[in-house]
């Protein structure tokens, strides 16, 4: 075989292949001025809205027809605890709020001094407030007994 030696051809040109990257689109930007220098800050997706509740406060979330929300109410006032209570019936914002503490679709749920109680128990609110055990009749019985509500 004979030695070829490869010849460029003036003529001949080779073809260019452009490779464009992919590019995020831009970030919005906005410019604060503070005391004569610019910071920049790049937005951030929106996060999920976390409620927060207070652990040293006694929240409720209850609905207007439950018997047991209104037994809760009535032992928390009963043992004058300052609480807040939430309506889920009457506002759906309360409802959300129920979920984001950790409540489920039942009421009551209370949040009492951190600890979470789904549904109503006088020996657990009792446990959670730090409240002595009580003696007699219990809040349930007192209105099975009166026939009040």
């Amino acid at each position: 075989m004979d030695n070829v030696e490869a010849v460029p051809d003036e003529n001949y040109t080779v073809p260019r292949i452009t490779v464009q990257k992919k590019t995020a689109p831009p970030v919005a930007t906005s410019a604060v001025t503070s005391s004569s220098r610019k910071i920049s800050a790049q937005t951030k997706p929106k996060k999920k809205q976390v409620v927060k509740i207070a652990t040293d406060k006694v929240v409720l979330f209850t609905a207007t027809s439950c018997e047991y929300c209104k037994q809760a109410v009535e032992f928390l006032r009963s043992h004058h605890i300052a609480f807040k209570e939430y309506n889920i019936e009457r506002d759906k914002v309360a409802k959300k709020k129920m979920r984001a503490a950790g409540g489920v679709q039942h009421v009551p749920f209370a949040v009492i001094q951190g600890k979470k109680i789904h549904g109503f128990s006088e020996g657990s609110y009792r446990r959670a407030l730090n409240l002595p055990a009580s003696r007699g009749l219990s809040s349930q019985q007192r209105i099975r007994s009166t026939g009040r509500t």
